[in-house]
C-alpha cells in the first residue's frame, strides 16, 4: 500500500532511520547529470535529528572532488533481509566538526584513514531533500511512500 497519509517530520525521518540503522551500506551516485553517474560504497554513520545522513570521506577521495563541483547526490540502500529499500536525493556538504568525529570514529576506520587526525579526513553532511522507500514484510503486505523533507513543515 502506498502511505497516502500525512506524516509529521520526525515521523518521516523515523522511517529512514529506521532503514538506515539496519542497513548503513549504501552506494553514493554524483554526477547526477552525466552518464553513466558516478556512484560508491559508503557506510552512514549517522542520521542526526533534523534528518542529515553523515558520512567520513578523504579529500583525496573522487567523490569529495565531485561533490565540491556539484553537491547533488542519490543514496541507494537495499535490504533484501527485510524487504527494506530507499532511493534519497539529497545535497552533500563538506563540514569539520570535532565534536561529531568524536562521537563517531572508531578504530575500524584506520583501515581508510590515518587516525581520527588525518588531515583529509572530512565529515560528510548529506541533507535529505526527498526519498523514496518500499517496505515489504511478505508477498502480500508492506508499505511504499515518497518523503519530502525540503520542506520543513509537516507535509
Amino acid at each position: 500500500m502506498d502511505n497516502k497519509q500525512i506524516l509529521s517530520r520526525d515521523e518521516k525521518i523515523t522511517i529512514i532511520r529506521n532503514i538506515v540503522r539496519d542497513n548503513p551500506i549504501c552506494m553514493m551516485a554524483t554526477n547526477l547529470n552525466k552518464t553513466p553517474f558516478s556512484a560508491y560504497p559508503m557506510t552512514t554513520l549517522d542520521l542526526v535529528d533534523k534528518g542529515d545522513l553523515i558520512f567520513f570521506t578523504s579529500k583525496k577521495a573522487t567523490p569529495y572532488k565531485e561533490i565540491e563541483k556539484d553537491n547533488s547526490v542519490q543514496l541507494l540502500y537495499a535490504n533484501t533481509t527485510k524487504q527494506e529499500y530507499l532511493s534519497v536525493f539529497a545535497h552533500a556538504t563538506h563540514i569539520f566538526d570535532d565534536i561529531l568525529l568524536d562521537k563517531l570514529w572508531t578504530p575500524a576506520m584506520d583501515i581508510w584513514f590515518d587516525g581520527k587526525h588525518d588531515p583529509d579526513l572530512v565529515i560528510l553532511s548529506v541533507s535529505i531533500v526527498s526519498a523514496n522507500y518500499w517496505i515489504s514484510e511478505n508477498k502480500t503486505s508492506g508499505a511504499s511512500g515518497f518523503i519530502n523533507l525540503q520542506n520543513h513543515g509537516d507535509t
